[in-house]
This record gives C-alpha cells, structure tokens and sequence, in this order.
C-alpha cells in the first residue's frame, strides 16, 4: 500500500461503484448526474489511502454520462472530496451532525 498513489483505492472503488449504478444514472433526464460514495469503516484500507488529505492524485474514468463523483468518509467528522471530470478533484473539507 505504501507504493499506491494517493487515492488510488478511492478511484478503484468510484469506479466499481459507478459499474453498478451507471444504467439507474443514465435514465435520468438531467443536465448533469453526479455519483455519490459513501466510504464506510469496513473500506479502512481505501480510507488509509487517502492518507491525510481528501485530495487523491489518481483521476477516475468516468463514463460520459456521469458529470462528477463525490466521495464522503462516514467517520464524523468525514472527509468530502468532489472530482469533476473538468475541473479535477476538489477537497470540499469536513462534515459533521
């Protein structure tokens, strides 16, 4: 794990993620449709490749029907990260209740 870029087990997962959704996302009649993944503390080591930023290095392959992904650690307070194909990955910060 220590040779993996930054993020490369996120981008793993939205991927497999996005697989599993993309027919549901393309019936939508929208401008743009955006993914959303929960990164749960059963995906530990996906969040350790992370490491301390929300920020991965890797990009996605996202579908043409798919505008963006955002990416949101369940651990409270828990990361967000936005990748938009245009623009790159963003770091949106923190949530909490």
């Amino acid at each position: 794990m220590l040779n993996e870029p930054t993020g490369q087990l996120v981008v793993h997962a939205i991927e497999q993620h996005i697989r599993e959704n993309v027919e549901k996302l393309e019936q939508a009649e929208a401008d743009e449709r955006h993914l959303f993944l929960w990164l749960d503390f059963p995906e530990q080591r996906t969040l350790a490749n992370l490491g301390f930023t929300a920020t991965p290095t890797v990009l996605p392959s996202l579908p043409i029907s798919i505008t963006a992904v955002r990416v949101a650690e369940s651990m409270i307070p828990g990361r967000v990260s936005f990748y938009r194909r245009d623009r790159g990955w963003t770091d949106l910060g923190t949530w909490s209740e």
